[in-house]
């Protein structure tokens, strides 16, 4: 799932990218095309100052922004509604002299070259979802739902856009600075970035999305480029031996082989849900962070999953999910505070 925007929006008080080059990365899925729906801000909240990717001409104009008090300059890619459908865009700047928009799966970019000196030093604020900057009320909302909303301290090209369409976790590319992904929404109204470097908080209508994810991270349909093996072999007993996709288990797989891709494959993600995390009254405590959870598979105490800054849902409960985790295996689940002091240990069942 994703999150819904229906005249709310998400905000941080505070920056992210502080100086160029930068790149700001998202999904949106809009439902209508009005004009003027600002995705991703970071600007000054006294001053006309902010960078932003935004919609505008009725949906069919994505600008790339970059705007100090009194002027601006956009990059502007106009080729089309995109509405009814997950769309990834990206907003590149790469200096005070270049900007370049990405709208679309395959757009290879639309560049800017007016030069607008701005100080990313004086942004402190992020925003999604709408405009609100220059001491306005938030105006130009998003009509949609938007998901994984990102940041990246270089200047992404067009085979990174290509590679975040084709649905790559964002934090996987190099340069990402912080993002969130969006999928569920939060009853206490707060979310927790990735990096923990953002929290946001959500003001107006935000709903759960009716629309399912567009880069999978929990669903046990996730899948996984898989091989296809074709040529001459023969399987005889013995132990699973080679990385060869096909391969039964607890066969040796000899003879002459070739490897080529294929069709995906799906990847077994466990999941763990926790008990509601309580005060010492008993109050269950939703929406808060825990700064440190450490999953141990009991077999071997192996260290299987090591997650920062995880947030309970509005019943105080942390689901896990994860490839690292296996369905049907125990793991003794410990939780620690910032200060490194112990919160809790209980054995649960990966399912």
């Amino acid at each position: 799932m994703a999150l819904d925007f229906n005249l709310g929006y998400l905000e941080h008080s505070g920056r992210v990218v502080s100086s160029f080059p930068c790149t700001e990365f998202g999904w949106m899925w809009l439902d209508a095309a009005t004009g003027g729906q600002f995705l991703l801000t970071q600007g000054q909240s006294n001053a006309d100052r902010y960078m932003a990717a935004w919609l505008d001409s009725n949906g069919t104009s994505k600008y790339a922004n970059m705007r100090n008090p009194g002027n601006g300059s956009s990059a502007t890619s106009s080729h089309g509604t995109v509405t009814g459908a997950w769309c990834p865009y990206m907003a590149v700047y790469a200096s005070t002299t270049s900007r370049t928009i990405y709208v679309g799966a395959g757009d290879t970019g639309t560049p800017d070259t007016a030069t607008r000196i701005d100080d990313l030093n004086l942004h402190d604020r992020i925003t999604i979802g709408a405009y609100h900057v220059n001491g306005n009320s938030p105006s130009l909302f998003a009509d949609g739902s938007l998901a994984e909303q990102h940041f990246y301290n270089v200047a992404l090209t067009t085979a990174s856009f290509n590679t975040l369409a084709a649905g790559a976790l964002p934090e996987t590319i190099a340069g990402h600075v912080d993002g969130l992904s969006l999928e569920f929404y939060s009853a206490g109204g707060t979310y927790v970035s990735i990096n923990g470097l953002m929290n946001m908080t959500a003001s107006g209508g935000i709903t759960q999305s009716a629309h399912p994810h567009p880069v999978s991270r929990t669903s046990p349909n996730a899948t996984a480029p898989g091989a296809t093996l074709t040529g001459t072999a023969t399987i005889v007993g013995g132990t699973a031996t080679g990385g060869a996709a096909g391969a039964a288990p607890g066969a040796t797989l000899t003879g002459t082989s070739s490897l080529t891709p294929g069709a995906a494959s799906a990847i077994n993600i466990g999941t763990i849900t926790t008990d509601p995390f309580k005060n010492w009254n008993n109050i269950v405590q939703a929406g808060i962070t825990i700064p440190n959870v450490v999953a141990l598979k009991l077999s071997d105490r192996s260290a299987a999953l090591s997650l920062a800054n995880q947030v309970t849902n509005g019943s105080g409960v942390l689901t896990i999910a994860s490839a690292s985790l296996i369905a049907g295996t125990d793991y003794m689940l410990a939780t620690f505070n910032a200060d490194g002091s112990a919160r809790g240990i209980k054995k649960y069942r990966a399912t």
